[in-house]
């Protein structure tokens, strides 16, 4: 046995020492005498891998014994969580669903590492590939073209960006060309080849043109940019059976063509956005993809942005596919389902943490995407989509919206998939729209109780009823008068008392008072003052409910934006009795239902007392500041026809898909935190979508309740009448993505900040600019060098450097100083030559200058031009004496010779040949002569300046600056350095060159197309970036408190904050760090933190411990070192809005509900709503579960179990009650 492991070791060793993989994939795989320059060039700088192998035995069946060994590639071995981005690592079967501290992201989808994995990459499996070749080894060497840049001396991180660009534009070109060419092919190439070496060699700057004629850049651009990555679907399904006779998931009704269209994608494997109307069937949509990943055997994450949605999406698809799981910050149910319901912030969660639940996801529902353009929390989504690895395909749910094809192309050319954009042409359900007034113009004498109108302003056609405005208007004047008539009455105001000492009514008095009444009640957007018909008054309100009762327009949502109105609305209903005995009898049993999940003394909280008393008259109300539990029951029972009126806030319409009959807007109003304004057109779309049930209605009903505003006709018609959402980006760049990206160094940061949403549209131009530095740089090495006959082709350059300085200095004199008859020097774009003023005139508030210029190389020969004061680059003191009269004939000959061409086609076109037109075309030309005449004139002075000039009998001077008193010094100095910058531009020895004007304009042409050439490579790199700043200044911020070294390696404190999602985490890492909770009780640490969970400011006493003050004046001094770090770093902060931010309002009660006193009790000490209380407690115990993560990693036992205790002692009662939704 020892001989046969001694021989099985001799056999292993020398195997292993053999020239084998080892070596061959460490060397260079390439064919020398096939392998061109070219080639050279062309190959990727891909680093050579580490690659694992496996060294297996073959045994002999028979006799046990070793007859070989056999080497095999392991693909994946070795890779894990902490060192891999790569699908192909290794599970961690101890993971949480959520992934793992320290672990890396997957790879996402649409990007391209500019760093290769370290243990695998793509060169290895090229290597090995190319060896299992029969034809021969691979012709393309890993690393070639690193080689030939330090062979080449090319350090210079432009010149290798340069080079990277190309490599990036032509990846796909180069892998795909034809490496066998006859020898003929080969010689040119070569010879190109050698040009192309000899050009990097002498200018030590490659650019794009110097490889193009091997590249077909060019042809590769214009593919790149008619790449679609969107594509609009207009389909013809009507052989949809034919296509798909067995759906996955059958539905119990017709499917709508757009429906059907995303079906058919779906069977494709491919990625879609829906943006179709409310309540059109979207739901469908997501239903299928579920039941495909299901038969697939994968998995599928559905995601909405609202809780109280992703609860009900709970319960439906419990109900409809069983395997179904639920995450959110609180609760975890069933998570290995194939079916998971997360929030969006879990799922980015779980993409940065790299859980390994990813890898066998096939679809990602994201609902609602529209919810992008939340300002807080849209950021979330985009971090998302842009994380998501490339194997995972996406359903975007939307209701419509205005940008939907740029959006789904954003997604498309982020993640490198074609995105399929559906949308549906019409709501399902057309809309009426109506106001409602509290009048009676059509009352008769007999009808039953008058309960108010409607008057249709807008039709199921969407067109604006100007007549039912018109009606509306005219019954709500008429109603304003005579209220205000009967008030005048009561006042008694025009009472007066006679002789006989009887009172009498002066009527002309009253009228006047009416009149004067009337014109402020009748005009639209005006209050209507004291006419008393502000729509919040509960005779109003029992009326409209009586009117949508006697119409059978129940259920209806009313929508209200106070909290508080919405309570009021709800008492003002109670006396109704909406609902029959069977219905009323199912909502007691519900109630009792609930009562059940609730301790015996959370069973008569006040709250849950009067919604009992409203749900058993067939009315809801549903808020944030409701109980969660007590928002489910109304929800549940709304949702199955219970509850006839509800009255909500507008995130009712957002967070739960429940369609009613009708819906009435309280205001056409809101307060946006600032001042009230008008709705937006996509809010009112938002909610009165929820008007119209498929299938049961013929159209929906929305009703705005006139308040005390009658708003303008043409208001209301663009908010009923516009433009749906238009999704905007939301990105932010917060210091937790900044770690988390920071993990692993495959990606960019920069690359991140480039895919996002709002660089998208700056991306868009990225190809078109490429395109366009490529012919710049063609351009700049076609130009043809400068032939100095002095042989000195730098002077040109410092001729140049001079006359650009120089035209700086124009501001230094007055409009009055460059008046008619001063000798100048035009500038760089103007011919470069001496010139005289001829005439000024201000265009634009901008000063310009007719001039009359030649060439002094070319003095037979003059021209008139205007140009503005930019053109001027040197103005002198001399001037030319010209008469008016000469400078009104010369400005004259410029216009006539400038419409010469013109005049003269005029003239031919015409007919009459009359001696009086003989006459005339005389004058003219009579005239023109003497013009020109006067324009020569000036033009022999000028030269004649010139010449005594240049022969040094009378030089020109410079012009002096204007005497003015009190004059900036900084204008003297600048005034001297152009008088100096003036002698070098004579001593140059391009001044008196007769080729100075051809070389100066080849040198000009040559300087542009380096400036643009500047401006597009600053374009296309991460500078150019709206976040790059920004970015910058965070990355000092997080050095400088210590989370990352300067090489942007993550420490301890940067690892600790990429755990921490629920609350700032830079300040509460530098809490942890500093100890400041250490010393705390656990119902003190609950104390403590309410700081960081509630925002809202009551100016209320907080009664603290001693303990808890002391740890929150250590909290208030860590936020104030971090704030004056960050403003150190250049970031904008501001102290009070940063402070603002906390509060200490519910610190007392977090540390009575930790020492367990009863939900009943806390709510009589505070005016804080129930649901914010219940809502605080919740993030309370998501933040302690992190901080014992937090805990575990900088090893305090003692803190971990600090904060364990506090999630046990908070976890209770009505705050932690089990939902509705998930029985």
């Amino acid at each position: 046995m020892d001989k046969n492991l001694k021989t099985l070791e001799n056999e292993v060793e020398n195997y292993l020492l053999k020239e084998t993989l080892h070596e061959t994939i460490e060397g260079i795989l390439w064919e020398e005498n096939k392998t061109t320059t070219k080639e050279m060039l062309e190959i990727e700088n891909l680093e050579p891998m580490k690659l694992y192998l496996e060294v297996t035995s073959e045994w002999d069946i028979g006799t046990g014994e070793i007859t070989g060994m056999q080497e095999k590639t392991a693909f994946g071995y070795g890779l894990q969580s902490h060192n891999s981005t790569s699908l192909t690592r290794e599970k961690n079967e101890q993971q949480n669903i959520e992934g793992e501290f320290g672990g890396l992201p997957f790879f996402p989808g649409g990007f391209v590492p500019f760093e290769k994995q370290k243990i695998i990459d793509l060169d290895s499996i090229r290597a090995v590939e190319a060896l299992e070749k029969k034809d021969g080894l691979e012709k393309i060497p890993p690393g070639i073209k690193e080689l030939i840049r330090s062979k080449l001396g090319i350090n210079n991180h432009e010149q290798v960006d340069e080079i990277d660009e190309i490599d990036e534009i032509q990846q796909e070109n180069i892998e795909n060309q034809n490496l066998n060419e006859n020898e003929n092919e080969n010689e040119n190439e070569n010879e190109n080849d050698k040009k192309n070496i000899d050009i990097i060699l002498k200018e030590k700057e490659p650019t794009l043109t110097d490889f193009e004629s091997n590249l077909n850049l060019k042809e590769d651009l214009d593919k790149d940019s008619k790449k679609n990555w969107v594509v609009e679907d207009q389909t013809d399904v009507s052989n949809f059976e034919e296509l798909i006779p067995k759906l996955a998931l059958e539905f119990p009704f017709k499917l709508d063509n757009f429906q059907k269209r995303a079906i058919l994608h779906l069977e494709q494997n491919q990625s879609v956005f829906v943006a179709a109307h409310t309540s059109a069937g979207k739901t469908v949509v997501a239903e299928y993809a579920i039941q495909l990943a299901k038969q697939h055997c994968s998995r599928v994450i559905y995601t909405s942005p609202i809780k109280a949605l992703s609860n009900q999406k709970y319960r439906d698809f419990k109900r409809k596919f069983k395997d179904v799981g639920i995450i959110t910050g609180d609760v975890s149910l069933n998570p290995d389902a194939f079916c998971l319901i997360v929030t969006t912030e879990i799922l980015r969660n779980m993409l940065y943490r790299g859980a390994d639940v990813i890898r066998d996801i096939e679809w990602v529902i994201f609902d609602e995407i529209h919810y992008i353009n939340n300002l807080e929390r849209g950021v979330v989504w985009e971090e998302s989509i842009i994380m998501l690895p490339s194997h995972v395909n996406f359903i975007m749910l939307s209701a419509t919206v205005e940008n939907s094809v740029q959006f789904a192309s954003w997604i498309g050319r982020t993640k490198k998939k074609t995105i399929y954009v559906i949308s549906t042409p019409k709501r399902p359900v057309p809309l009426e729209h109506f106001i409602y007034t509290d009048t009676c113009s059509n009352y008769k004498q007999g009808q039953k109780k008058h309960l108010g109108e409607l008057f249709l302003i807008v039709d199921k056609n969407g067109k604006f009823q100007t007549n039912g405005y018109q009606n509306a208007l005219r019954a709500l004047r008429k109603k304003g008068e005579d209220e205000e008539e009967k008030r005048i009455r009561r006042e008694n105001a025009g009472n007066i008392t006679t002789k006989k000492g009887k009172m009498q009514p002066n009527r002309s008095k009253n009228k006047q008072k009416l009149a004067q009444s009337t014109k402020k009640i009748i005009s639209p957007n005006q209050g209507f003052n004291s006419m008393g018909n502000s729509n919040f008054n509960r005779s109003y309100w029992t009326n409209l409910v009586s009117l949508l009762q006697r119409e059978n327009l129940f259920p209806t949502i009313v929508f209200s934006y106070s909290k508080n109105k919405c309570n009021k609305l709800g008492r003002w209903m109670e006396s109704f009795n909406l609902l029959t005995p069977n219905e009323k009898s199912q909502i007691q049993e519900m109630i009792h239902k609930t009562e059940q999940k609730l301790p015996y003394g959370d069973r008569h909280l006040p709250q849950f007392e009067e919604i009992k008393r409203l749900l058993v008259s067939g009315v809801g109300v549903h808020h944030g500041g409701f109980l969660p539990i007590i928002k489910e029951l109304v929800e549940i029972l709304f949702s199955e026809g219970l509850v006839k009126v509800l009255f909500a806030t507008e995130t009712f319409a957002v967070g739960v898909n429940m369609p009613a009959r009708c819906v009435v807007f309280n205001n056409i109003e809101k307060n946006d935190g600032k001042d009230f304004r008008p709705l937006r057109s996509d809010e009112y779309i938002q909610q009165s979508g929820r008007a119209g049930r498929r299938g049961i209605d013929s159209s929906g009903v929305v009703i705005i309740a006139m308040n005390n505003k009658f708003h303008d006709s043409s208001l209301l018609s663009k908010i009923i009448l516009g433009k749906p959402t238009h999704l905007e980006s939301q990105f932010r760049l917060t210091y937790i993505m900044i770690l988390n990206l920071l993990k692993f160094n495959e990606l960019k940061i920069e690359d991140v900040l480039k895919q996002s949403f709002s660089e998208f549209y700056s991306q868009l131009d990225a190809i078109e600019k490429k395109k366009n530095l490529l012919q710049i740089s063609k351009e700049t090495h076609d130009i043809e060098d400068i032939q100095c006959i002095h042989n000195k082709s730098e002077e040109m350059e410092k001729y140049y450097d001079i006359v650009t300085k120089l035209s700086s200095f124009n501001e230094l004199f007055s409009s009055d100083q460059l008046s008619p008859g001063r000798i100048i020097m035009t500038g760089i774009e103007k011919s470069h030559n001496f010139a005289v003023i001829i005439k000024t005139k201000t265009q634009s508030s901008k000063l310009r200058f007719h001039i009359l210029s030649f060439d002094e190389f070319d003095s037979e020969n003059f021209k008139l031009v205007w140009i503005g004061i930019e053109d001027i680059i040197i103005t002198f003191q001399d001037k030319i004496k010209i008469s008016t009269n000469q400078l009104s004939k010369a400005n004259s000959y410029s216009k006539q010779n400038s419409n010469q061409n013109s005049d003269q086609n005029q003239n031919s076109n015409q007919n009459q040949n009359s001696n009086q037109n003989s006459d005339q075309n005389q004058n003219q030309n009579q005239n023109q002569n003497q013009n020109r005449e006067a324009a020569l004139s000036i033009f022999k002075k000028l030269k004649q300046k010139v010449k005594d000039h240049d022969s040094g009998k009378n030089p020109f001077k410079l012009l002096k600056l204007k005497k003015i008193s009190n004059i900036d010094p900084k204008i003297i100095e600048a005034y001297t350095e152009k008088n100096t910058l003036f002698g070098s531009l004579k001593d140059n020895l391009c001044y008196q060159c007769p080729l100075r004007q051809k070389h100066f304009e080849i040198h000009n042409y040559l300087m542009q197309l380096k400036t643009l050439k500047q401006e597009l490579q600053y374009d296309l790199s991460d500078e150019s970036l709206i976040f790059k700043p920004e970015f910058d200044k965070k990355l000092e911020v997080l050095k400088k408190l210590d989370f990352i070294t300067d090489d942007l390696t993550i420490k301890t404190k940067g690892r600790v904050a990429c755990e921490i999602h629920t609350c700032n985490e830079l300040i509460m890492t530098e809490i942890i760090f500093s100890g400041a909770l250490n010393k705390l009780q656990p119902e003190e640490i609950a104390s403590a933190l309410a700081f960081f969970l509630f925002e809202k400011g009551h100016n209320r006493p907080i009664y603290l411990t001693a303990q808890v003050e002391k740890a929150i004046q250590q909290f208030r001094e860590i936020i104030g070192n971090i704030i004056t770090t960050e403003r150190k770093c250049g970031l904008p902060v501001n102290p009070i809005d940063y402070f603002s931010h906390f509060s200490l309002d519910l610190s007392q009660i977090f540390y009575l509900w930790a020492s367990g006193t009863p939900f009943s009790q806390i709510i009589r000490i505070t005016d804080i709503e129930e649901g914010s209380i219940v809502r605080s407690i919740r993030r309370l115990d998501e933040v302690c579960k992190k901080l014992q993560v937090v805990a575990k990693i900088i090893g305090d036992d003692s803190l971990v179990e600090s904060f364990k205790k506090v999630s046990e002692k908070i976890r209770r009662d009505i705050v932690f009650a089990a939902s509705l939704y998930y029985d």
